[in-house]
């Protein structure tokens, strides 16, 4: 894994930001996860990045790119959303070393389909490594009544014996919740869709001496402050009292979220001049389950300068959100204090 800090030329500066280290003694495991809507590369002949040229966005720069980072961090599991090359990026992650595997979830009408010259619908992936964990089970979470959009969950199982003894299960989900101001509404009711399945799911472990850590990466196309960002906050599972979330970048700076997670400047007829530069990327995990060891910083404005995302160094117009976590051995109260 990579240690200290990162600062090169082909990417931006990333300071590993420490949350909590484990009193000596306490026997756990660290569990690596990275978030990133990597920009689906059906969109980019729409040419809309006012300051990127489509000519700098061809798939397989923007591929080797991608590929980069997941060296650069070495996550255990990474969840996608608007993977729409996700094929082309496992090929590219095994041509060393044949460990990566793929799950995914396409969306039901993706608008990709629209835009010639595209490379089949985007939707939600979660890419695992094989060599460190088995998949138990994947399946889709209807994030609606009719289906229309779902939420991807893996179960994975650690293929050390000592991890996986006391660490037998662990949850992930990929989720990727409409976009637009004006939908709101529609993003509470989807959160609430998610929440109330993983509730019933979660029943069925209420009996069990285990109970599995959960984590929910996603583009949740809402800023800290919007209803469905505080379902997330207040869940709580009435099975168990273990099932509560935080966010790994909120926890880590006291509730407050990073300044953004996404800016883009875009300008088309679609949509117009617009600049957005917000908060709607997050890493959700089930405090007291699994402790937070730190994550890696969101890079400044100063720092990505003017022309916002993407650019010629970064593929996408969201950042990559990096987060460590301890599963401890022991009973989960060990990692309360």
């Amino acid at each position: 894994m990579s240690q200290g800090e990162i600062d090169t030329k082909t990417t931006y500066h990333r300071k590993l930001e420490v949350a909590w280290s484990p009193a000596n003694g306490l026997q756990g495991f660290t569990f690596r996860t990275m978030q990133w809507n990597i920009l689906a590369q059906g969109f980019v002949p729409l040419d809309e990045f006012v300051h990127c040229p489509s000519q700098l966005l061809c798939v397989n720069r923007r591929c080797s790119q991608i590929v980069d980072e997941v060296h650069r961090f070495d996550p255990d599991v990474f969840c996608l959303q608007e993977a729409d090359i996700h094929d082309r990026i496992l090929k590219s992650l095994n041509e060393e070393e044949d460990v990566y595997r793929a799950v995914f979830s396409p969306k039901a009408g993706s608008p990709c389909l629209g835009v010639p010259g595209n490379m089949g619908p985007d939707g939600v992936a979660i890419i695992y490594r094989s060599d460190r964990y088995s998949l138990t089970e994947s399946t889709e979470i209807s994030l609606d009544e009719r289906g229309d959009r779902c939420a991807l969950l893996c179960i994975l199982r650690p293929k050390d014996a000592t991890f996986a003894s006391s660490v037998p299960s662990i949850f992930v989900i990929s989720v990727h919740l409409k976009a637009k101001v004006k939908f709101s509404e529609v993003r509470l009711r989807q959160g609430k869709f998610l929440m109330d399945t993983l509730s019933k799911i979660f029943e069925t472990y209420a009996a069990n001496s285990f109970i599995p850590p959960l984590f929910i990466c996603g583009d949740f196309n809402a800023e800290p402050d919007e209803p469905v960002i505080n379902l997330m906050r207040t869940f709580s599972c009435s099975t168990s009292k273990m099932w509560t979330l935080k966010s790994a970048y909120g926890e880590l700076n006291s509730g407050n979220e990073p300044e953004f997670t996404t800016w883009k400047i875009r300008d088309s007829k679609r949509i117009g001049h617009k600049e957005c530069c917000h908060t709607i990327d997050y890493i959700w995990y089930t405090d007291r389950l699994a402790k937070l060891l730190n994550v890696w910083s969101i890079p400044t404005r100063e720092e990505i300068g003017p022309l916002a995302l993407p650019s010629k160094i970064f593929p996408s117009d969201h950042m990559n959100l990096v987060a460590d976590f301890f599963l401890p051995h022991s009973t989960p109260e060990s990692i309360q204090s």
